[in-house]
């Protein structure tokens, strides 16, 4: 997957879906393939509206899913860095994106387990979690998340989490 592929969130469609896009489809009937950026973003919306403005889901290639947190002052630490527990919600976030799109957006699926590594200091700005699964069973899915600043979107990691979630 090249950079621009993963910024940009383009991705194929299945041409046995061709005649119909996602927006004239309902949640239910969306295929994996078919449920991409936009779809992720209005669900979270419609699932925590007070928190949505913070996240913003920006790409979906494959099985990576994109997702930016622009952080508010509530979220910076004296030092001018990027608080620990607004990491971990990022990580939390991207997580939760990724199983979605797995499910079928079904939001009945819940943390079970989230551990996280700091590995260097953010600047206080935007930060990036991409989320790839690494394994979907009947009633778990695990994921690995890598979190980046704006400054080194494409380089070093600022966190990694790895982050599980029971599939209700």
């Amino acid at each position: 997957m090249s950079a621009e592929e993963h910024v940009s969130g383009s991705r194929s469609r299945d041409p046995a879906h061709a005649e119909s896009s996602p927006a004239d489809l309902s949640p239910a009937d969306l295929t994996p393939e078919q449920i991409g950026a936009a779809e992720l973003q209005a669900t979270l919306e419609r699932a925590f509206p007070d928190a949505a403005h913070r996240y913003g889901v920006e790409a979906v290639v494959g099985p990576l899913v994109r997702v930016r947190l622009s952080p508010g002052p509530h979220d910076i630490r004296p030092g001018g860095t990027v608080s620990g527990p607004a990491l971990m919600e990022l990580a939390d976030t991207a997580m939760w994106m990724a199983v979605l799109r797995v499910t079928g957006l079904r939001l009945a699926s819940v943390t079970s387990d989230l551990s996280i590594h700091f590995l260097r200091r953010p600047p206080a700005g935007p930060v990036w979690a991409t989320c790839a699964l690494l394994k979907r069973g009947r009633r778990l899915a695990v994921g690995d998340v890598r979190l980046f600043d704006a400054a080194d979107c494409a380089g070093e990691p600022v966190a990694q989490a790895t982050v599980s979630y029971a599939l209700v």
